[in-house]
């Protein structure tokens, strides 16, 4: 971290380890930001104990529900070395990122509740999720959804934005390796890679 580098509070978000209020981290000339909790970020919650610093998209301390375990979708068919984290951060839309590559995936307006499965999409081998709107969206038929692959299910992947990074991420250290989950595989799917309208 440097002195040029963005900080703001995450409203509402407070790490279950140790109360400390979340911060949302931006280095400077970088396009994508990462939640963490000052405290876990000098002093890793169990499990975590041979990183130096923790951001949460890299946790893997099951009971908080701001770590990877509860936020990933699976692997980055983009750039095949990352890991597709939800970023709860994210006021204004349902979106992703790729903790790897930077590429950030838009899938709907903000979601009133997203929710990981344990269980896995049979086509794309991506998590499957819980998805409630507040209120009934004029893109989507439905209030709530319930186990879909946001990849798959027509209505998302009708919908779905995808934004190249133009600068390189910054935040490229364990890659795939830690706390990988059970149903995770290569994410193509039938079509390989993302299809949406792009950004």
């Amino acid at each position: 971290m440097c002195i040029r580098d963005s900080f703001r509070l995450v409203s509402n978000r407070f790490c279950p380890v140790d109360k400390f209020q979340l911060i949302h981290y931006t280095p400077v000339n970088s396009e994508i930001g990462y939640a963490l909790c000052p405290q876990c970020y000098i002093s890793p919650p169990p499990g975590n104990e041979e990183m130096e610093s923790l951001v949460c998209g890299e946790c893997t301390y099951y009971e908080c529900p701001y770590s990877r375990m509860h936020n990933e979708l699976g692997d980055c068919n983009e750039c095949e070395e990352g890991t597709l984290l939800v970023d709860f951060t994210n006021t204004k839309r349902l979106a992703a990122f790729c903790h790897f590559c930077s590429i950030q995936l838009i899938f709907a307006p903000v979601a009133t509740k997203w929710q990981k499965l344990n269980d896995s999409c049979k086509d794309c081998h991506h998590y499957l999720s819980n998805v409630e709107f507040f209120t009934q969206n004029k893109d989507f038929t439905q209030k709530s959804y319930k186990s879909i692959c946001l990849f798959c299910e027509p209505e998302f992947k009708k919908k779905l934005q995808i934004v190249q990074p133009k600068t390189p991420s910054t935040y490229k250290r364990s890659g795939r390796g830690r706390g990988r989950g059970r149903g995770r595989g290569r994410g193509k799917g039938r079509g390989g890679g993302y299809r949406g309208r792009g950004g």
